[in-house]
């Protein structure tokens, strides 16, 4: 009986990440799905900070760096500033 030889393994591409998944990118490592748009993914990246990427981006799987990581808040002004409308007067 002759021994059946298996395939090399392949990383599985898997192109349905929901926000909160884990992936690991080929230059920018281990990251999180923050959103995903059409065929567009916003990743928060451990040591790369926000990408967009296509979905179509060869990603794979992968673990949280800890159990109870988070990601750092970006300090400073928020992207929209309120406006401030005065009211015309009525002096007639």
């Amino acid at each position: 009986m002759e021994a059946v030889k298996a395939a090399p393994s392949q990383p599985i591409h898997f192109k349905n990440w929901k926000p909160q998944d884990w992936i690991d990118h080929a230059s920018f490592g281990v990251g999180q799905v923050s959103e995903a748009r059409g065929d567009k993914l916003d990743i928060d990246f451990v040591n790369g900070g926000r990408r967009t990427l296509l979905k179509s981006t060869e990603l794979n799987r992968a673990a949280a760096p800890d159990a109870g990581f988070k990601f750092p808040r970006a300090k400073g002004k928020p992207r929209t500033r309120q406006l401030k409308v005065k009211s015309p007067r009525n002096d007639h």
